[in-house]
């Protein structure tokens, strides 16, 4: 199946559905781009990128390797598959608190 034929489903990451034009919705779309950028600071040290492209996590390796996935923990494991590596979330190394 092609990747963009995953955005049509009706499922979101929280359980609820994304299409819906409320304030809710946006309110938990702007929360899923807030936590693709804190994804993508804790890959940045393995190379890893993340985005959120029409609620689908775009993860994309330092080799140009893709994957896309509907959730947060998948995030971790397609970072793991395209980054060649462990990746251990918990572990901040470099983020200053």
């Amino acid at each position: 199946m092609c990747g963009l034929c995953g955005l049509t489903q009706d499922h979101h990451w929280r359980g609820g559905s994304a299409g819906a034009e409320n304030a809710a919705s946006y309110m938990l779309l702007r929360e899923r781009v807030r936590l693709a950028a804190l994804a993508a600071e804790l890959l940045r040290p393995v190379r890893v990128t993340v985005e959120d492209f029409g609620g689908t996590f775009i993860v994309r390796g330092p080799t140009g390797a893709t994957e896309m996935v509907a959730g947060l923990p998948e995030v971790w494991r397609a970072a793991e598959r395209v980054g060649g590596r462990c990746v251990d979330p918990l572990a901040a190394a470099g983020l200053d608190e």
